[in-house]
């Protein structure tokens, strides 16, 4: 039952460290609504993405996979940015369109990641061992 589990704890975890990898605090100031709002939906945004990640990695066992399916975010979320303003320093900009679509994807993850988590819950260690058995 453990190493059930122990796949989602690390996918978990890994998700986590993710999303605390993409906190900005540059220019925060309480008085700034959108500013705030950012710099807590861009950590969260980051985690669940990390989840949807970690479950289709485990489904598919490939790694390019998800670093491509990562640029390709990337590109949908950041590609209108970059054309107007240019590539933005921080995530934390103030602006209340970017806000939107930070909030926007947000509440389109949280569905997504709460199947990855149903998915990764399930999901099996599968050992070097076990593998080459196969």
């Amino acid at each position: 039952r453990s190493r059930r589990y122990g796949v989602l704890l690390a996918a978990m975890v890994s998700s986590v460290l993710f999303g605390l990898m993409h906190v900005s605090v540059g220019g925060l100031s309480a008085d700034q609504p959108f500013v705030v709002l950012q710099a807590i939906a861009k950590p969260l945004q980051a985690a669940l993405f990390g989840l949807v990640m970690a479950a289709l990695y485990v489904s598919t066992r490939s790694l390019w996979f998800v670093v491509g399916l990562h640029s390709f975010f990337d590109m949908l979320y950041l590609g209108p940015l970059v054309v107007t303003t240019g590539m933005p320093t921080t995530y934390v900009t103030g602006n209340s369109g970017e806000a939107g679509v930070l909030c926007a994807t947000v509440l389109l993850l949280i569905p997504l990641a709460y199947v990855a988590v149903k998915q990764l819950s399930s999901a099996r260690v599968v050992t070097q061992d076990a593998a080459a058995m196969k």
